[in-house]
């Protein structure tokens, strides 16, 4: 009893333990962070004073209470409000408007896109800066590394508050961030067969009219939002969303390069461009060095800096081989598709057919093949009264 009443006695008394708390819960309080430098000291010896008192683990666990609730109310709600997409068109049409005219359809995909780019990188920024204000002070009350406990409290929150349908704003946004950088690689002439002026829709050139610079501004603010994600691991959060769009940009650059085009080997150019575009805009997704590390670097074109060998080569192991087993399975599917058509112009198509053998080796597309092969046949040989010519040509 004499314990407690002088507990009570220190909690009510000034400058006791009661004013050490409130002191305390008025500096850890996530709306106001980071404290001030002048507040630290003060902080320390409130916390210790708290400690001494055996109120240590109550403290912790307010902390924690009101991080979670911080993290409902405002930190998630304000990171997923960057993909808001029709905030992001809004802003799109104030800058047409300031430009004095109105946007044609791929200029409108190019503004908004970018809208959707500039918010997200934003929103990444200030999420990993209210982290990293935070976790000191986890840190001080835990005795511990108090990050590992903040970002997984963090990760739940942001799951929780996913709105229904983010996938598919977020796959616009990412889309735009592929075309950014697909049109920086046209620029910087690293590709030879993109010269042939044959794109297919959507593969970069909404941004055809975008200044350089403008397009090393956002591909700069993308990359450093993805190391912001990746310091606190959540880049895996979005992993199916770029997954789609890449295979996506595969399906669409294959067709537009590679159909109908039977005279030429298609396979080693499509697998210089998968290592050249997608392979690249994926070092962007994961920069090996952490985000305040100056030494970084912000160069983002496709001559920069890919984050050094063991980057290269991790990215290449682990997403090399998916990305070349869809290519793969891509090509094989369009020539099984024109199959009928590669018969007919035999032996100018032998590049293709070769092509098509190395695919299907790759993916075991035979069923598929022999399908497609006999439906044509049914559909084309077995007419009656049809003459071979009209057979060829249909």
């Amino acid at each position: 009893m004499a314990h407690v009443a002088g507990l009570l006695a220190g909690l009510t008394a000034p400058g006791g333990v009661g004013s050490a708390w409130q002191e305390a819960c008025a500096l850890l309080a996530p709306c106001s962070l980071p404290p001030a430098a002048a507040s630290t000291s003060r902080l320390h010896r409130c916390v210790a004073a708290v400690s001494a008192a055996g109120l240590g683990p109550l403290l912790i666990g307010w902390l924690a209470d009101r991080t979670r609730a911080s993290l409902a109310a405002a930190v998630a709600p304000t990171f997923w409000a960057a993909l808001d997409g029709s905030a992001a068109h809004a802003d799109a049409e104030a800058v047409a408007d300031a430009g004095g005219g109105p946007l044609s359809g791929e200029e409108d995909a190019a503004a908004t896109g970018a809208a959707l780019l500039w918010r997200f990188c934003g929103a990444a920024t200030a999420l990993r800066q209210w982290v990293e204000a935070a976790a000191p002070l986890h840190t001080l009350l835990a005795a511990t590394d108090g990050r590992e406990q903040l970002l997984q409290t963090a990760r739940a929150e942001l799951l929780a508050a996913a709105p229904e349908g983010y996938g598919q704003v977020a796959q616009r946004m990412y889309a735009a961030a592929f075309m950014c950088y697909h049109e920086m690689v046209r620029r910087e002439d690293m590709i030879a067969a993109d010269d042939t002026g044959k794109e297919a829709e959507g593969e970069g050139r909404p941004f055809k009219d975008v200044a350089t610079e403008d397009l090393h501004a956002l591909l700069a603010a993308f990359r450093q939002a993805q190391a912001d994600l990746g310091e606190l691991r959540l880049t895996s959060l979005f992993a199916p969303v770029f997954t789609h769009v890449l295979h996506e940009e595969i399906d669409r650059h294959v067709a537009a390069k590679c159909g109908g085009a039977f005279e030429e080997t298609a396979l080693e150019p499509m697998l210089d461009w998968l290592d050249v575009v997608p392979l690249g805009w994926l070092r962007l997704l994961y920069p090996p060095a952490p985000a305040h590390d100056p030494s970084a670097g912000t160069a983002v074109g496709p001559g920069a800096d890919a984050g050094g060998d063991e980057g290269t080569d991790t990215l290449r192991q682990e997403w090399g081989p998916r990305l070349a087993f869809h290519l793969h399975q891509t090509l094989g599917a369009l020539r099984i598709g024109e199959l009928f058509d590669i018969i007919v112009d035999f032996p100018d198509s032998q590049a293709a057919v070769e092509d098509l053998r190395d695919c299907i080796a790759r993916t075991d597309q035979r069923d598929a093949l022999v399908t497609s092969l006999r439906t044509a046949l049914q559909r084309r040989l077995l007419l009656s009264g049809a003459s071979t010519t009209d057979i060829l040509m249909q």
